[in-house]
């Protein structure tokens, strides 16, 4: 019989525009570039193939005093996949992706994600620390 682990999840992206000398770098199509660049790299995937996730930047006109820049919505059902180790590998793939991206000045305001693998253990919640930086198990 095969095991499936199940993963969805939902990020906050804030960001803010970055002045270097000379030029201003805004960081409305610059962050999902690079955050695209940083999922796609280990994406964790089953027999049946990888978790799957849309970045949908922000459409409405932004406020001065707003930093929302999107979020990032991940999904998916990994077959042949559940073991303990095959959770830590989702968990130190969203820390890497999700680490601070201080050149674009694009950080997580807030996330959190769901594993489940019913067939060995409980539901694994993460939730985003901001002060750590990383994803902590709830």
């Amino acid at each position: 019989m095969s095991m499936w682990t199940s993963v969805s999840g939902l990020i906050r992206i804030d960001a803010m525009d970055v002045f270097r000398p000379q030029r201003l770098i805004t960081v409305d199509d610059l962050w999902t570039t690079l955050l695209k660049r940083r999922l796609d790299r280990d994406l964790p995937f089953g027999s049946e193939g990888t978790l799957c996730y849309d970045i949908q930047s922000r459409v409405y006109p932004r406020s001065v005093t707003s930093t929302l820049r999107g979020y990032v919505a991940i999904y998916g059902d990994l077959r042949d996949f559940g073991e303990p180790a095959d959770m830590d590998q989702i968990v130190t793939w969203l820390d890497r992706a999700f680490a601070p991206m201080v050149e674009a000045g694009v950080l997580v305001h807030s996330g959190i994600v769901c594993i489940e693998a019913p067939e060995v253990s409980l539901p694994l919640v993460l939730r985003w620390v901001g002060g750590e930086e990383r994803f902590v198990r709830c």
